[in-house]
């Protein structure tokens, strides 16, 4: 499945608000989890030595990601899982596409982010 078609920005919208989710407080509206998953990035990370260290946004966020401030997959069998689940990957992949997609992986969850914030009406340009 390509990763601009409808489709999949639903099945991305859906998995980022189940997995950017306050597991305290169980935020109801998408608009809520981008705004709490926004502002926490905002006050834990982006701070100015990281915005020196680290100039491109979306290298940021996937920084921020490793350090598991959400409940994004980690290990990589359950990432080659994802990316089968949502046809990223064939299901009898080798090595070297499993490699490209763990390789890739936090980046694109970054730029996913990204996208969600955006759709929800954050404004990532105060980011910068």
């Amino acid at each position: 499945m390509k990763t601009n078609t409808n489709e999949f920005k639903a099945i991305i919208a859906v998995h980022l608000f189940d997995r950017l989710n306050d597991i305290e407080n169980e935020l109801k509206t998408p608009n809520e989890v981008a705004k709490y998953s926004y502002e926490r990035f905002n006050g834990e990370y982006n701070h100015d030595y990281n915005k020196k260290r680290l100039p491109n946004l979306q290298n940021r966020v996937a920084d921020y990601l490793q350090g598991l401030p959400f409940q994004l997959e980690f290990e990589n069998y359950r990432i080659i899982e994802l990316a089968k689940k949502w046809e990223q990957l064939p299901k009898n992949a080798d090595d070297r596409q499993e490699d490209k997609i763990l390789n890739n992986y936090w980046n694109f969850m970054a730029f996913q982010i990204l996208k969600f914030w955006k759709a929800n009406s954050m404004d990532i340009s105060k980011l910068y």
